[in-house]
């Protein structure tokens, strides 16, 4: 039998992860830097580890992570790491649970848009 003649399902199999996800408040504009970078909580995939919840974009492995706890650390040591990782559907939850907590200079994300009107979507 020739490769033309192999159903599709025995040549190649898609998987597709998802490697990061932004979850912002209600209201809040994706495309304002402001919005994303002050009040945005991001889920990422780490291998096999699993997600992590973290307050900003971490390209390396710097950054404010969540821990499964509910509190926020910087940089978890090694040895600490599986408190901060998440299956898929925990990370979710967690994340949509701590957006509506995240703070920016003291201001909740309702305490911003009345401080700066402008910025209301």
């Amino acid at each position: 039998m020739n490769r033309a003649q192999v159903p599709t399902e025995q040549v190649a199999q898609t998987v597709q992860t998802v490697t990061e996800l932004l979850i912002l408040p209600a209201g809040a504009d994706p495309d304002s830097s402001d919005h994303r970078n002050c009040f945005g909580v991001f889920v990422t995939w780490r291998g096999q580890d699993g997600y992590s919840v973290t307050q900003d974009r971490v390209s390396g492995r710097f950054g404010t992570y969540l821990s499964r706890a509910g509190n926020w650390a910087f940089t978890p040591l090694p040895m600490q790491r599986r408190q901060y990782r998440f299956t898929y559907d925990e990370a979710i939850a967690a994340a949509q649970q701590a957006v509506q907590t995240r703070t920016f200079q003291g201001m909740s994300w309702p305490e911003f848009l009345t401080k700066w009107p402008s910025e209301k979507p």
